[in-house]
């Protein structure tokens, strides 16, 4: 299936949850925030939040700084 992560186009395969995204880009939750079309998705819910066809997704990292 075919989503949008951080704007560009990615297939992946059925029934991945966004933290089996986000570990196998090498994305660590801690310090990162993830949004699906606009709405934050809450950190506990990453490992039982299923990927869906077309979803757009976005995953920040944190940084602090002045």
């Amino acid at each position: 299936m075919k989503i949008v992560f951080n704007g560009s186009s990615r297939e992946i395969s059925d029934g991945k949850t966004l933290m089996d995204l986000c570990v196998e880009l090498g994305i660590k939750p801690e310090g990162a925030a993830a949004a699906c079309a606009g709405e934050v998705i809450p950190k506990t819910s990453w490992k039982n939040f299923e990927l869906k066809d077309g979803m757009e997704i976005d995953v920040f990292s944190l940084v602090a700084g002045g």
